[in-house]
């Protein structure tokens, strides 16, 4: 049934090209069904146990996610029904940019469940924080009212102030901050921030000063697990994984904006807006290096900024004069079998090579409770 339930949307969304309100609503009601309902993945026991019995959690969960189980349990909710109104705010907080800025916003959301929607349902508070920077990156985006000229304009500010909201559900979120950068700098100004923000986070910042920013967001104790001498003796086996996630990852979506902005007549800031915060992201390989290799989910996280720009500039009105009628369509259909290989690519390395189908993907179609799996 729920393989039934997973095929028709993508169908849906396939045969949905249109921008419809009805039909996106339709597609989130769907996805919903599967993030709020998916139960028995890998991370389950623990936001189970986080939500049950929160004292055995003290200064490891971030002040607002703990504020928002608190809120859900004196409401009276179960563990089921805090996923329920979780998947809600993270389905709802995601569509707003989606709707916002896509033009065809089903296919933003096919592409999503494909990837990285599985690791989302595993990883709820990571799933959270990733929809509210990715409102908060609306923010940046380029357009007539926005200016790069200022220090700090007030948009800017809206942005400052999500990425904080976002830290206090995940402290990883932090790193986003530095995205600011795509809307101030220029090409070889991101590239030259790219090279020496690595440099210094490789050599600055060390576990006492993580520890110590992260104290201010209510889950040091976690951050300090991942600076032990235990964790160090996995840090090596998982780091090549990371690395090598990111790195296809980069590969691929780098390519295909760079092939967009060659068939292009005209200078798309949208285009030149998502290459740079994909450089941008290349930070976090001295942190996956340097602290913890799950630090390739701040990259995961622009997967749908990455969707939305890739599919506005999928269109015959933006393409170059074509020389015969062919290659107007071979334009599009390479940059649709990219966008393909990006999301099932990603998808096998992180649901399916690295051993997690069982307990990230397979739940999905197995269990779920309002099928009575």
């Amino acid at each position: 049934m729920l393989v039934g339930l997973y095929i028709f949307f993508l169908f849906f969304c396939m045969l949905s090209y249109r921008k419809s309100l009805i039909l996106f609503i339709v597609a989130l009601s769907i996805l919903w069904i599967f993030l709020a309902g998916t139960y028995g993945n890998a991370d389950e026991p623990v936001y189970l146990s986080r939500y049950t019995s929160p004292e055995l959690w003290q200064g490891q969960t971030e002040f607002l996610y703990s504020f928002f189980m608190s809120a859900c349990r004196k409401l009276g909710l179960d563990f089921n029904g805090f996923k329920m109104v979780n998947a809600f705010l993270q389905l709802g907080i995601l569509s707003i940019p989606i709707w916002k800025r896509a033009k065809h916003p089903n296919i933003v959301l096919l592409c999503y469940s494909v990837f990285p929607f599985a690791m989302d349902v595993t990883q709820l508070r990571n799933g959270l924080a990733t929809s509210v920077m990715l409102f908060s990156l609306d923010y940046l985006f380029p357009d007539e009212h926005s200016s790069s000229n200022n220090l700090l304009d007030k948009n800017d500010i809206k942005f400052l102030i999500g990425i904080f909201v976002a830290t206090m559900i995940h402290n990883a979120s932090a790193f986003w901050i530095i995205f600011l950068m795509g809307k101030k700098l220029q090409d070889r100004g991101i590239v030259f921030f790219t090279i020496s923000f690595s440099i210094l986070s490789s050599t600055l910042i060390g576990p006492r000063l993580i520890s110590w920013l992260t104290s201010f967001f209510g889950a040091s104790g976690r951050i300090d697990a991942y600076l032990s001498d235990q964790y160090d003796s996995t840090r090596a086996s998982l780091m090549i994984n990371s690395l090598t996630r990111i790195a296809i990852f980069a590969i691929l979506t780098l390519a295909i904006l760079i092939l967009l902005r060659h068939f292009r007549v005209e200078k798309s800031s949208d285009l030149d807006f998502a290459l740079k915060i994909n450089v941008l992201a290349l930070n976090t390989i001295p942190l996956v290096i340097n602290y913890t290799p799950e630090m390739y989910r701040m990259q995961v996280g622009i997967a749908v900024l990455n969707y939305i720009v890739i599919t506005n500039n999928w269109s015959p009105s933006v393409v170059k004069r074509y020389t015969s009628r062919l290659q107007m369509p071979i334009n599009n259909f390479v940059i649709s079998v990219g966008l393909i290989l990006l999301t099932l690519t990603s998808i096998y390395l992180l649901g399916i090579r690295s051993g997690n189908f069982s307990t990230v993907v397979g739940p999905l179609f197995t269990k779920n409770i309002f099928f009575g799996n």
